[in-house]
């Protein structure tokens, strides 16, 4: 995470906006798919906000 605040030069401290190369990124490291990455992220309570990821993000 902290290398995606200082790519993206954003220190606000409180929100990271991600996308969706992030995203991917960050759900392989947490659970595998998109999907499972994100309901563990929320699981968490460091993803509280966004759009609803569907299913097969990519349209697959």
């Amino acid at each position: 995470v902290q290398s995606i605040i200082e790519a993206r030069g954003d220190f606000n401290g409180k929100v990271l906006s991600l996308r969706h190369d992030d995203l991917k990124a960050l759900c392989t490291l947490v659970g595998g798919d998109i999907p499972t990455g994100v309901a563990q992220l929320r699981s968490w309570g460091v993803m509280i906000d966004g759009p609803e990821i569907p299913d097969d993000p990519l349209g697959h």
